[in-house]
């Protein structure tokens, strides 16, 4: 519930900055990037704020192309004064736009206001929307990489556990045994993996880079040490498991959901934001008996990207408040 909380609340915030007269419907401008699985979510729980807040509030949203064309556009909407009222924003570019004057601060009044404080979230998940002790954003999930998995399949090659994960977690060896086992069982893609997009597979070799407790950037210098050497080890995983036909190749990510969810795929290294896409496929019936678990650790121990969601408030919507509109939070 702290999610549906996180978003009326960013949301009536947006609406109190606002300055429409205060007995008029307030119309909340919103941008997002979520087209996966959690876009399904987002969109249903934007459909029952509006419901909920009818006459009083509403959000009219819009999907745009995720990655750098969002970015560009929220930084050139903003700096001609044509920003939406809230928006979804990655708690990584958060210093950028700090230093590009794109973010409005939230501050104390704002948070009470809100009816959110610090306590409300993990430490690490608060500091990322932090900068220099200023507030920039609230807070909306964490998500890692994961390793979903097709049981049907896996269980009739006798590669589950007793416990039903896929056997070979723990290991470079264990895991390419699984995989091979997969394709000599008549697999097309033991592994789906998105090959065809470099932004999505720097979370597959970063997580793989920090398993050995590598980095790429050490105080601002690039592959410090023997992090080369650590980045080759994880880019010579990636590329035997593709000369081996083990994962599939250039496929860009629709294809990847859909190579897995087709069955054509027995794994796939995914976003915990399509666990709502499996989850409304299997209930509807037409998908098989599906799992998820961490990463493999395929070298010294478990690591695996993630990456955090924010709602903020771009600062060309300034600060005048009114409290016409904060009653609407949902306690």
């Amino acid at each position: 519930m702290l999610r549906f909380k996180s978003l009326a609340a960013g949301v009536c915030l947006a609406a109190s900055m606002v300055t429409t007269a205060a007995l008029a419907e307030e119309t909340v401008v919103w941008w997002d990037f979520l087209a996966g699985g959690d876009g399904v979510r987002m969109k249903q729980m934007i459909e029952d704020f509006n419901a909920a807040h009818e006459g009083d509030i509403t959000i009219d949203a819009t999907t745009l192309e995720w990655g750098l064309p969002f970015y560009s556009k929220v930084q050139t909407s903003a700096a001609v004064g044509e920003a939406p009222d809230i928006m979804t924003y990655h708690a990584s570019r958060i210093p950028l736009a700090v230093e590009q004057g794109i973010l409005t601060e939230i501050t104390e009044a704002d948070r009470q206001k809100m009816d959110l404080s610090e306590a409300d979230y993990a430490p690490s998940t608060w500091d990322a929307v932090t900068i220099d002790g200023k507030q920039y954003a609230v807070p909306l999930d964490t998500h890692p990489i994961v390793l979903y998995y097709n049981k049907d399949v896996l269980g009739k090659a006798g590669l589950l556990t007793d416990d039903g994960r896929p056997k070979g977690l723990d290991s470079r060896e264990g895991f390419t045994a699984t995989l091979k086992a997969l394709k000599e069982a008549g697999i097309t893609f033991p592994l789906g993996s998105v090959t065809a997009d470099g932004n999505f597979m720097f979370r597959t070799i970063y997580s793989l880079m920090g398993q050995q407790d590598g980095e790429l950037m050490t105080d601002g210098e690039f592959l410090v040490g023997d992090n080369a050497v650590k980045l080759q080890n994880a880019l010579d995983v990636l590329q035997t498991w593709t000369k081996e036909g083990l994962q599939s190749t250039y496929t860009d990510y629709p294809a990847t959901v859909a190579l897995f969810t087709s069955g054509e795929a027995a794994m796939m290294i995914n976003g915990v934001w399509e666990v709502p896409t499996m989850t409304d496929l299997h209930a509807q019936g037409n998908l098989f008996e599906w799992g998820a678990v961490e990463l493999p650790v395929i070298f010294d121990h478990p690591s695996t990207y993630a990456d955090s969601h924010a709602f903020a408030i771009p600062a060309n919507k300034g600060r005048e408040m009114t409290d016409a509109k904060h009653d609407a939070v949902p306690k």
